[in-house]
């Protein structure tokens, strides 16, 4: 099978900061993947699960991304946003490398039920039921996207163990489908 790189991306755990830098980061990383048609990247948080800053489960402080293309890692960490976040101290950008032979494989995948179940909430009137992935508040797992107009959306993520290594386009989040491409885990 072909090579594949990562690319580590660390945010600093500062509450009062926390949900504006990840916005700022994923949004940017949306900007680009769709900008310049990139769909061999994924999306990952090696965190995920994990018990964050302020005590829930999320997706964590940490990000992976992985492509064949180590020009595609280089392009989102030599963006000017992320080298000024990276500059003021807010992310820290690992090195491009190889991905291990004998990773596992994951999904992450974005998850449209629970955007669906609070509109119709929303419409009748009645409270949140509190979704959970296996002990995981949907709203932990999930993070904003912010478009140009500076309006916000929540993307949901879920997590599905793969049995094997599959290849093939990610979307513009990065992120696979429940039987799309899979992810590195290591």
């Amino acid at each position: 099978m072909t090579i594949r790189y990562y690319l580590d991306i660390q945010l600093n755990a500062q509450h009062d900061m926390d949900v504006k830098t990840k916005t700022q980061v994923f949004s940017n990383i949306h900007r680009l993947l769709k900008h310049h048609g990139i769909k061999d990247l994924a999306l990952g948080f090696p965190s995920f699960g994990k018990v964050n800053a302020v005590g829930l489960p999320g997706l964590g402080e940490h990000l992976r991304l992985v492509s064949k293309n180590q020009d595609s890692l280089n392009l989102i960490k030599n963006n000017v946003t992320h080298r000024t976040l990276h500059d003021i101290g807010i992310v820290k950008f690992g090195v491009v490398a190889q991905v291990p032979d004998d990773a596992n494989e994951v999904r992450f995948y974005r998850d449209q039920s629970p955007g669906r179940v609070k509109k119709g909430i929303k419409r009748r009137g009645e409270p949140s039921p509190g979704k959970h992935y296996d002990g995981i508040d949907r709203e932990s797992a999930s993070l904003l996207i912010q478009r140009t107009d500076g309006s916000k959306y929540p993307i949901f993520i879920g997590l599905l163990s793969a049995a094997e290594r599959v290849d093939g386009a990610f979307s513009t989040y990065g992120l696979s489908t429940k039987s799309g491409p899979t992810f590195p885990e290591f």
